[in-house]
Formats: C-alpha cells, structure tokens, sequence
C-alpha cells in the first residue's frame, strides 16, 4: 500500500485508488488493535515490522489520527528501545538514499530551527 504512495512517478489516479483501498485495511487493523496491546498475544517481530509500516505514513496522505487505536499502539511501540532504535537507523538509512539520488529531504525530515526563547 505505501510503494505507490511514496514512488514519485506514480500517476495521480493509482494513488487516489490507494488511499481509497487504505482506508478499509487500516479500519480493520484498527479493530484488530482496540484493546490489544500487541498484534499476537505477546511483542512479536511482526509488531516491529507494522510499527515500521505505520510509520511511513509521515511521508504519505495517511492521516493515522483517523485510528486512535493505531496511534496508541505505534507510540506505545515507538517506546520500545529496540522498535525506537530501529525506527531510528531506518531513517538515516532513508534520508540518505534520498540524498544519494539528489531528492530533497521531505519536511518531516528536515531539522528544525530553533526557536528563540
């Protein structure tokens, strides 16, 4: 679902389909997820790997506010140390491909200034 999203030559109308065919798949995910605190009954690799997945919606029209249950569960997952770490090299690992291939970095990536006090 998020390649398209995230591929900059994707025509308009393959994404728009996306977001649409999204909305569903994230609803029942966050049916799944109402009052679990994990996708099995126990921290799985998979946990990871959907916390990674959530996460790319940053860089994409995917508002997870839409799901409460979904933005509970990545932040409790975001405070794991070993999901934070990974989280953490995956997006070095992306903002430099990104400069590798000369593509700005997108805003969410940027440093913030800093603000006067």
């Amino acid at each position: 679902m998020y390649a398209p999203l995230l591929g900059s030559e994707v025509p308009e109308a393959v994404r728009s389909w996306v977001l649409e065919k999204s909305v569903s798949r994230f609803d029942y995910l966050a049916r799944h997820l109402d009052g679990r605190e994990f996708l099995l009954d126990r921290f799985s690799v998979a946990d990871a790997y959907l916390a990674t997945a959530l996460t790319w919606s940053i860089a994409t029209p995917i508002d997870l506010k839409k799901w409460p249950s979904l933005v509970a569960y990545l932040q409790r997952l975001q405070a794991r140390p070993s999901v934070a770490a990974a989280l953490h090299a995956e997006r070095k690992l992306y903002g430099e491909e990104l400069t590798r291939h000369g593509r700005p970095l997108p805003a969410f990536m940027r440093p913030r200034e800093a603000t006067a006090s």
